[in-house]
């Protein structure tokens, strides 16, 4: 079995790896599909706050020092209050309620082990294009032909999927970006006696501050896939109970069998019998639409 140790092919598509735990991993290949968690419900949200707690202080000091467009950071400050610094506020808009599903550049980190696997969890591979290649459909048949599913499962993917958008952003850990979104809101023209249009304009704007971070969780290499609605037709966000018995909102994404290009086992699992385990996970009634993906194992010292 192949070690965990692997170099980078330059052949090989862009791949993103997602550490759970064992009931993560089942719920993904069994239902095919990624639950995103609303921002606001993370382990911790002042993750998400951080980038709008910073941006909130540089606008403002623009202002203090004199801005040639006060009104322009006057607006960006009240919106930024209002509906972003505080990630529990209830004013934020449908459509700029970010839903993030946390994956890494790297399937060794031994933190990412630690936080989010465990001892008998893994690390999902999964194809960076082929992740999203069941968003936007304008129906069913329009789903790419080469992902292996039926007229049911492409009818079930598109009526989860229906009116969301997703994209993956590389998290920065550079507080040069949040100063770049600075830049931009203040050399953005206000659309006079449009409140309406200039506020989404701003709005739009203000989605890039979801993928920055504080430079302590540099050693993640995070990028995250962020699921947003787009439309007044999409599904409503579900709920699920979390681990500390809280309730949590989130959105399901649906995946093609073949966005899942390799599942790593954890360091010092019993690798053989999980092994096992996986291959039996795996069976999709005799039509080997897993076969693709590669199991290897961790096998770097590491003690839990």
């Amino acid at each position: 079995m192949p070690s965990g140790l692997t170099t980078p092919d330059q052949h090989e598509p862009p791949l993103l790896y997602h550490y759970t735990n064992a009931g993560g991993l089942q719920g993904i290949i069994g239902n095919r599909e990624l639950w995103a968690t609303e921002s606001n419900y993370l382990n911790d949200p002042s993750e998400i706050s951080f980038a709008s707690v910073e941006l909130l202080r540089i606008l403002e000091e623009m202002k203090r020092a004199g801005t040639e467009h006060p009104d322009r950071a006057e607006h960006a400050i009240e919106l930024l209050k209002r509906a972003y610094v505080d990630p529990n506020s209830a004013s934020q808009y449908q459509e700029d309620r970010a839903f993030i599903t946390s994956f890494s550049r790297s399937d060794q980190s031994l933190t990412l082990w630690r936080l989010y696997s465990g001892r008998n969890g893994f690390s999902i591979g999964f194809d960076e294009n082929v992740l999203q290649a069941w968003i936007g459909a304008p129906t069913p048949a329009d789903f790419p032909q080469e992902f292996e599913a039926t007229d049911q499962e492409r009818l079930r993917a598109y009526n989860m999927n229906f009116h969301i958008e997703t994209r993956v952003e590389e998290v920065s850990y550079d507080s040069a970006r949040i100063q770049e979104v600075a830049e931009i809101i203040m050399t953005t023209p206000l659309v006079v006696g449009e409140p309406f249009a200039d506020e989404a304009r701003l709005r739009l704007t203000l989605r890039a501050v979801a993928g920055v971070k504080h430079h302590a969780f540099a050693d993640e290499k995070e990028a995250r896939l962020i699921v947003q609605a787009v439309g007044d037709f999409a599904a409503d966000p579900s709920v699920r109970v979390a681990a500390d018995g809280s309730l949590v909102a989130y959105r399901k994404v649906a995946i093609p069998f073949e966005a899942v290009r390799s599942i790593t086992i954890a360091p010092a699992a019993n690798v053989q019998r999980t092994e096992h385990a996986l291959q039996s996970l795996m069976r999709t009634g005799g039509r080997g639409a897993w076969s693709h993906v590669e199991v290897r194992s961790f096998d770097v010292p590491f003690a839990w």
